[in-house]
């Protein structure tokens, strides 16, 4: 070998062993369960459970932007999202729940959202968690509250209330999310 090819091949090997080393020190752990997001200025969209491993890929202020290495079973994805919404049916979230016949009302200067919801997913759930996410008439998100379904059958249809803290004259538009369940 010639020198330059064994210089060469020597600042390679280093790059990639300190490239190594920085995806090595860059490996942390969830402390708590951390609330995550698509998006800053977006609405949370899940929970990443205490404990978790990942690497940050970026930083900026008081955000990480992070990677998170996972397998979940390939029935929960698909290349064509879309939530159903027809009267028959009301709206189908992807996970395969039916949530229908949704009202507000006012409760103690809160807004209570009242509705029904069917699993249709296949499996009977001990506890089923949504998040109520509510808007104005822009589009701009006011606040968020959960929907707790406990013992929740294959098949079954169940009447749920939920609370978020907001007036319910400020309610315009609405999205109901599964966050988690078991």
């Amino acid at each position: 070998m010639k020198r330059s090819q064994i210089f060469i091949f020597v600042f390679i090997a280093l790059v990639l062993l300190l490239g190594t080393l920085v995806i090595a020190n860059n490996s942390f752990h969830t402390q708590e369960d951390a609330p995550f997001y698509l998006d800053r200025e977006e609405e949370r969209v899940g929970v990443i459970l205490k404990g978790t491993e990942l690497s940050v890929i970026e930083e900026e202020g008081d955000w990480v932007k992070v990677n998170i290495e996972a397998w979940i079973p390939k029935g929960y994805i698909t290349d064509d999202y879309k939530e159903e919404v027809t009267e028959e049916t009301g709206t189908r979230l992807r996970q395969g729940f039916i949530y229908d016949n949704i009202s507000f009302r006012d409760f103690v200067g809160m807004t209570e959202i009242i509705g029904e919801m069917t699993n249709d997913t296949g499996q009977d759930y001990s506890l089923a968690n949504f998040l109520v996410s509510v808007y104005d008439d822009e589009g701009k998100l006011l606040a968020t509250g959960y929907i707790n379904m406990m013992n929740f059958e294959h098949g079954e249809t169940k009447t749920f209330t939920g609370l978020v803290d907001i007036n319910v004259g400020q309610v315009k538009q609405y999205r109901i999310q599964y966050e988690s369940g078991f």
